[in-house]
């Protein structure tokens, strides 16, 4: 036991985790000073701050429109990092997970860009895109790719005579 605590004892010394351990110290109790440490970074409270955050991420995405900052693709990373996430935690029997609908509705809540209210309408009329992120998700980036090429495309035209003055 006072191994235990010696080892955790000089690993964390200097490091924010100390403070788990901290109440351990007079006693030299290592064996509850792990499972302190084990509850903090592996037990329900770490796994409810990893829900929590990714939840917090999707809901404060924004896609406004393609700028030199940010774009459609870092807008669908966070999406996804998100449903990573939720994921694994429900592979380790820690969360519920999201259904693909709800992962829809919330990568559409985020979408402020004025030229894709007819792109997801259609996402949401369609049981194909509304029900299937990845489909969902791989239609607007067609929309965006399309639009941004539309706006892209600059025409110039000139005229000259028979003499080839402009």
């Amino acid at each position: 036991n006072q191994k235990v605590w010696d080892v955790l004892n000089s690993l964390t010394n200097g490091l924010s985790c100390r403070t788990h351990i901290d109440p351990y110290r007079t006693r030299k109790n290592g064996r509850e000073a792990f499972f302190a440490l084990k509850n903090h970074y592996c037990g329900e409270d770490h796994y409810n701050h990893l829900a929590s955050t990714a939840v917090i991420n999707m809901a404060n995405a924004r896609y406004k429109g393609e700028t030199s900052r940010s774009n459609f693709e870092t807008y669908t990373r966070i999406h996804i990092e998100s449903h990573n996430t939720l994921n694994k935690l429900k592979a380790a029997g820690a969360h519920e997970g999201i259904a693909e609908l709800t992962k829809v509705q919330n990568f559409l809540k985020g979408i402020e860009c004025s030229t894709l209210t007819s792109a997801t309408g259609i996402v949401q009329g369609l049981p194909q895109y509304k029900n299937n992120f990845t489909a969902c998700a791989a239609y607007l980036r067609s929309e965006v790719q399309r639009l941004t090429a539309k706006q892209s495309v600059r025409v110039a035209t000139v005229h000259a005579d028979s003499a080839g003055s402009v």
